[in-house]
């Protein structure tokens, strides 16, 4: 059975007292398993109860948090959560008033997502934009790579076995895997993405067929000719963390130049008359100054701050660089 401790961690990704409709932010309990939607994102997870009856999401953590094996009754509008001799007594609402699953009877098996791909589907989920107005990119591409782009940065993995045809998956579906783990298979129809791994847990999300931005076009090809830089990682973090502390705010450009067999950090701020420079430990092959969000980079470099060095593959001042081969930051325009 699954443990209170997914279960939690699940709740709290569905938890939302200020939703409109409060059956939304309560979970569905029946005879063998617990449901949690939120109208894009439902989860099934396999969970004997005995009962049919609604929840609220943030009084079952509660209860799961300090019930280790609860025994659930239902009478009437009342559900009673008991362990030993402590009793907990919640509201239930009309089962009849909550999501119904989405209908997946056509749906077609596209391929498979492996346990060990699922770190790299919540990096990527970090990759992913924050804005509203592009909801294509607030998702997470799965076909033959594993893609997520905001249109500064991008993240792309090639995938070992390919899906058939591509899923646009959510952040929430990503959070899901991550925290249940193993191999998922993917189905998918017209409407509906359904995730299903070995434990019997079913992650259902809404399929959009919006056109995914064809980050393949833009992306620089990498060769054994291309120009490569290899940094001290905890020097350039060091550097990227002082600068910011000297630079423009408004554009958080930092500079890094390529010249003399030296590597140079900088950023300035006119408006206020300060600069800030650091000298990097780097190897590289050609000369070239090229500016980047410190913000972006910083996050990139955080990557690797468990190794030495990073390589960083580079083109020209226009051209996106390329960081350990799965991480590419779009440049500035230089503050000239």
């Amino acid at each position: 059975m699954t443990s209170n401790k997914n279960l939690i961690k699940t709740a709290r990704l569905f938890k939302n007292p200020s939703v409109v409709l409060p059956i939304l932010d309560c979970a569905l309990l029946l005879e063998d398993k617990i449901i949690f939607c939120d109208l894009e994102n439902f989860i099934s997870i396999p969970y004997k109860t005995g009962i049919s009856a609604t929840v609220p999401n943030g009084q079952l953590i509660t209860v799961l948090d300090n019930f280790k094996k609860p025994s659930f009754k239902k009478k009437e509008f009342s559900v009673f959560i008991s362990e030993g001799k402590q009793t907990v007594e919640i509201f239930s609402e009309d089962t009849g008033n909550y999501p119904a699953m989405p209908a997946h009877s056509e749906a077609e098996m596209i391929g498979d997502i492996p346990e060990s791909e699922i770190a790299d589907i919540l990096d990527a989920s970090e990759f992913t934009s924050k804005d509203f107005l592009r909801p294509v990119m607030m998702r997470i591409q799965v076909w033959d790579h594993i893609a997520a782009t905001d249109a500064h940065r991008l993240f792309f993995l090639k995938k070992q076995n390919p899906l058939s045809s591509q899923i646009l998956l959510t952040d929430k579906a990503a959070k899901l895997m991550g925290i249940f783990q193993g191999n998922w298979r993917v189905k998918k129809d017209k409407f509906v993405v359904s995730l299903t791994n070995e434990e019997g847990v079913i992650i259902y999300f809404k399929y959009d067929d919006l056109n995914f931005p064809s980050w393949k076009d833009v992306l620089p090809k990498v060769t054994d000719k291309t120009s490569s830089a290899i940094f001290d990682v905890k020097e350039m973090l060091a550097a990227i963390k002082m600068g910011s502390k000297f630079g423009n705010h408004s554009s958080k450009q930092g500079v890094i130049s390529l010249a003399e067999k030296v590597c140079n950090y900088s950023t300035d701020d006119a408006d206020f008359s300060t600069g800030y420079c650091a000298e990097i430990s780097v190897n590289f092959d050609k000369p070239i100054e090229i500016a980047f969000n410190w913000d972006f980079l910083s996050h990139i470099l955080g990557k690797f701050k468990e190794e030495r060095t990073v390589k960083m593959h580079y083109f020209d001042q226009k051209k996106g660089a390329i960081f350990g081969g799965k991480y590419l930051i779009m440049p500035l325009m230089m503050n000239k």
